[in-house]
């Protein structure tokens, strides 16, 4: 896969699919998820953290069974679904991936009775954000050490 160029990689469609909290593909995610978003910051997951997802939904995208991109999604309030931990591999961003893998997430989410979603971004993935819909709102604060905004999105809109 290393030797396709961006644009070739762009083409190419991921397969997408809901797995299972603690099975094989879980444990390859939480490793991409661990390499792209915990590792930068100096941060590591927890026995206790990847515990506490088990009630949560988790989305993986795959070419060739490999897993290159990712997110958490956790039932909130009524209607409200939090997209939490998204991650595309280093060598995969920028050629769509996120977008097809949150595109996925926010109509499976919508077909379980879901209204609305949010997350909150790091403030270098804000535009990516805006450009699947969501709005900023409030204030920037601090989360693992960086600076984070909440981003909402309506999913009846596109219902």
């Amino acid at each position: 896969m290393s030797g396709l160029s961006g644009w070739e990689i762009g083409k190419t469609k991921m397969q997408l699919s809901i797995i299972e909290h603690g099975g094989h593909e879980y444990d390859l995610a939480v490793v991409l998820r661990d390499r792209v978003l915990r590792q930068p910051l100096g941060l590591q997951f927890t026995a206790e953290q990847l515990s506490a997802e088990s009630s949560n939904v988790h989305v993986v995208g795959s070419i060739e069974d490999q897993i290159m991109a990712c997110c958490v999604l956790a039932q909130r309030d009524q209607g409200w679904f939090q997209a939490r931990q998204v991650a595309v591999d280093f060598d995969f961003q920028r050629c769509g991936y996120g977008q097809q893998l949150m595109e996925f997430a926010h109509r499976y989410v919508a077909s379980i009775g879901a209204t609305k979603i949010y997350c909150h971004s790091r403030d270098v993935a804000v535009p990516f954000y805006v450009r699947l819909g969501y709005q900023a709102v409030g204030e920037y604060f601090e989360e693992v050490s960086i600076q984070h905004v909440r981003m909402e999105k309506d999913l009846v809109q596109e219902i």
